[in-house]
This record gives C-alpha cells, sequence and structure tokens, in this order.
C-alpha cells in the first residue's frame, strides 16, 4: 500500500494519522523510510518538548540510519541512460509537493556529511 506522499512532505518527521507503518526490512532511504523510521522509534511523547527542541539531531540520525552501509551495498553501478533508484524514488515521493521538498532533504544529508567530516578529525586530534 502506498502511502499519499503529500502528506509529509513539508517535514518527513511530521507523522500523519494515515501513516503506513512499513516493516523494518521495506524500509529505504526516502522520504517514507524517514517517516515510518521516526513513527517506529518515536517521538519520546513522555518528554513533551525532547523532539521539538532536539528536532535536527532526530533528523540527523534518522538520515545516517537509512543510509548505514550504502557505501558498501554494491549498488552503485548505473547504467549511463538512467536515474539511480534511489533518486527515482526520491523524486516520486516528491513528485507532487516539488522540488523544493527534495532539495531540503538533501540539505540535510549534505550538512550530516560536513557535521561527520569535521567530527572524524576533531575525534582522532588531528587537522583537516
Amino acid at each position: 500500500m502506498q502511502q499519499n506522499s503529500a502528506t509529509f512532505m513539508s517535514n518527513p518527521w511530521h507523522t500523519p494519522n494515515s501513516i503506513t507503518n512499513l516493516p523494518w526490512t521495506e524500509l529505504k532511504f526516502d522520504l517514507m523510510g524517514l517517516q515510518n523510521l521516526r513513527w517506529i522509534l518515536g517521538f519520546h511523547s513522555s518528554m513533551s518538548n525532547l523532539f521539538p527542541t532536539r528536532q535536527a539531531h532526530f533528523e540527523a540520525s534518522d538520515i545516517a540510519w537509512l543510509a548505514a552501509g550504502t557505501h558498501s551495498d554494491g549498488n552503485h553501478a548505473q547504467n549511463s541512460h538512467e536515474f539511480h533508484p534511489m533518486y527515482m524514488q526520491l523524486y516520486n515521493d516528491t513528485r507532487n509537493a516539488g522540488k523544493l521538498e527534495r532539495k531540503a532533504l538533501i540539505q540535510k544529508i549534505e550538512f550530516l556529511v560536513y557535521d561527520l567530516v569535521c567530527d572524524i578529525p576533531m575525534s582522532l586530534c588531528t587537522t583537516h
């Protein structure tokens, strides 16, 4: 059952009443996967201000959760005349809502990469 992407495009971490709960094995690196992961892991409702005050941290951890292992999954060879399936899934998820949602997610991914690039040398006591 495909979920209506328009219900969460402006914020994939928004939890609509009509969420489709996907099994762990079906979570993918796309907007629906992010929304379902946050739904599974929860919004920590017992701590009412935790999610809103630390939303960027939750978003980064959700992105990292779904991206883990991508560098070694063997799914990098792509026909030069086709888009990668990951791109197509993200494009299809945001087709109705537009390019802004894709850009917002890509920016969150870029910021997470920048944070990690900065953290590696600092944690190893090295320089860039």
